[in-house]
């Protein structure tokens, strides 16, 4: 009697799904591992911003893959609705940021379309192994000292296609 084989479609599916149960659980033994630390950021973040009035959502997550062994985590903090970049509850939160990082590890990029700074801090390794805390700043619209400025236009060309068929 003839065995039947897999076809190569599931075997690799199941190949995939094997692999993601392997970056999960070492997903799960990282935070175990920093819980702690993390925590503590966690935290004192949730502290200072505890008597804002100021919108914020507060996360973090973790890359893990079984195939690297350089994992990272990353703190998120969102930051909705502020008057401006020199809102207290943010200069409270990227204070605490730089006092916690390596020096010169802030980087920033700002998104104007949707009025918004993000600040990326490189965690000093007392603090979590290659740890990062990301703080997304979102001025509001009506704001009386931020606005979106135009300072100039693009003219892009796009191809556009259809089937022709003999």
């Amino acid at each position: 009697m003839a065995k039947k084989t897999l076809h190569f479609a599931i075997g690799n599916a199941i190949e995939e799904s094997v692999a993601t149960i392997a970056n999960q659980k070492k997903r799960i033994a990282m935070f175990k591992k920093h819980a702690t630390k993390l925590s503590k950021i966690l935290n004192d973040l949730s502290l200072i911003l505890s008597g804002t009035t100021v919108s914020h959502n507060l996360y973090t997550y973790a890359y893990a893959y079984t195939y690297d062994d350089d994992s990272s985590f990353t703190i998120a903090l969102t930051l909705r609705g502020i008057e401006g970049f020199k809102c207290h509850a943010l200069e409270a939160v990227l204070a605490y940021c730089d006092e916690k990082c390596i020096a010169g590890s802030i980087r920033t990029s700002d998104w104007a379309e949707s009025l918004n700074r993000e600040f990326r801090f490189k965690l000093a390794p007392q603090f979590g192994e290659n740890c990062t805390i990301t703080v997304n700043a979102y001025v509001k619209s009506d704001s009386p000292t931020c606005r979106k400025v135009v300072v100039g236009t693009t003219i892009e060309e796009v191809k556009r296609y259809e089937i022709q068929c003999d």
